[in-house]
């Protein structure tokens, strides 16, 4: 079910909650004028009358994402308008592949739509990209983190806003492992405040055993490895939903003494290993691989309510965090919250950023073709803003965004959502005087020379 831009934000400003659900969606769609260039966005919620309930559940991101896709449709019409132009958003709902696929289709059959944004889960944003490649349409990647999407099964005509798992673990290596990291903040001297904390040095891997999570286990691996050789594994377990095997586990950990235990588990699974090692009574620090879902500020106060202690304190990786202050971000983190009642957390952030992107391509180089936007986001023209502080671009090998991630630290009894974690750095330092900012970002990923996607760039 699909509904426009114009006619959402005609009446989105007086109403909330379930008023506001059922006003999107039992509402016919508004026409637009032929000429409007129109994206799409599928949504990962389920039902159109009530809001997520579940913290780890994927709706939770798919909500955040659909709010960031509104803030982008607003901010995109604006800027439109200015310039005597129209832009349009239509919005459908999908919590299966199969699902995602059929809203893809009826976005661009009825709607008319030149790209879709989308892909919560690795399996959803396959399915879209595939249909990409058949349909010809653009398809932007703001929900789905895995490699493969970047590597044996690219497409050209997808692009990724959110990152990969390649960035996280590398960034994660990096800040754990240096000790050294770099807060942009405008109200420090110089702009920037110095993060020094003891390197971490002994690394103790927890990971689930579904092919995603090995691959991403063996991704970390070669990020301590080959790119961060401060860091060494000094355990390596995989674990089930067995509670015998988990108490395995940290009798393993309580022997191996390591500096940081190292969680690749999927969202319900952190929650329970966490409440266990809070039991436990173990001190060592804890981190985890952040799926978008476990990003966002949700999930994040019920991690601090099911284990305060070995979750309070601890570091995180993310995409976005709503307390980030530099380079127009602290604008746009009030104006979201004042808007939508909601942190701008990395799901949101995601949606938004893929939303204005391609409203910038449709303004910008003057096209809704599809073909040629993909070679207008291959190009050096497609200087992008994410309000990160620097240039973003797409490395033209895998469509992968560059841009910095940031580190957050959890605090425990904050009393609200955006008190759960507070920034405490950015990697990498993208300050960096006097480099070029590709440079500077391909710290994070997979390079040329390492990349298994084989599409052709002409």
């Amino acid at each position: 079910m699909t509904r426009t831009r114009r006619a959402f934000l005609r009446d989105s400003a007086v109403l909330s909650g379930a008023a506001l659900w059922d006003a999107v969606w039992r509402r016919p769609a508004a026409a637009a004028s032929p000429a409007a260039p129109r994206v799409g966005f599928i949504a990962h919620v389920g039902s159109a009358q009530s809001l997520p309930r579940s913290p780890a559940g994927l709706e939770v991101a798919g909500y955040a994402g659909l709010l960031g896709a509104r803030a982008g449709a607003e901010e995109m019409g604006t800027t439109a308008q200015l310039v005597g132009r129209e832009f349009d958003v239509s919005v459908a709902t999908a919590t299966s592949p199969a699902a995602a696929v059929r809203a893809a289709g009826r976005l661009v059959a009825v709607e008319g739509v030149f790209a879709i944004a989308g892909g919560y889960g690795a399996e959803t944003a396959l399915a879209l990209s595939e249909f990409a490649e058949r349909q010809r349409v653009v398809f932007v990647n703001v929900g789905a983190t895995g490699d493969a999407l970047r590597g044996a099964s690219c497409g050209r005509y997808t692009f990724h806003v959110e990152a990969s798992d390649a960035m996280y673990l590398d960034a994660l290596a990096d800040w754990f492992t240096r000790g050294l990291a770099f807060l942009v903040d405008e109200d420090a001297p110089q702009g920037v405040r110095i993060i020094r904390r003891a390197p971490t040095r002994r690394w103790f891997l927890v990971a689930a055993g579904s092919p995603i999570w090995q691959a991403r286990r063996l991704r970390a691996h070669a990020a301590l490895e080959r790119r961060h050789w401060g860091g060494r594994i000094v355990g390596d377990a995989v674990m089930d939903a067995a509670t015998g095997q988990v108490r395995d586990i940290l009798r393993a950990i309580e022997q191996a003494r390591p500096d940081l235990v190292f969680l690749l588990l999927g969202p319900d699974a952190q929650l329970s290993f966490m409440k266990q090692y809070e039991t436990a009574g173990l001190r060592f620090e804890v981190s985890c691989f952040p799926e978008p879902l476990t990003q966002t500020r949700v999930f994040l106060a019920a991690l601090l309510a099911a284990a305060p202690r070995s979750a309070g304190g601890s570091i995180r990786a993310v995409l976005w965090d709503p307390a980030v202050r530099f380079a127009g971000a602290l604008e746009l983190n009030s104006r979201f919250a004042a808007r939508w009642k909601h942190p701008l957390d990395g799901p949101a952030w995601a949606a938004w950023c893929a939303i204005k992107i391609l409203g910038e391509v449709a303004l910008r180089a003057h096209t809704t073709d599809p073909a040629q936007v993909v070679r207008y986001l291959e190009s050096d023209r497609a200087a992008l803003d994410g309000h990160k502080g620097i240039v973003l671009t797409f490395r033209r090998w895998d469509h992968q965004l560059r841009q910095p991630l940031e580190m957050v630290r959890l605090q425990r009894d904050s009393g609200d959502l955006l008190g759960a974690a507070e920034p405490v750095g950015g990697i990498p330092n993208v300050n960096a005087p006097g480099r070029d900012p590709r440079q500077v970002l391909d710290q994070l990923g997979d390079l040329a020379p390492e990349s298994t996607c084989r599409f052709s760039i002409t």
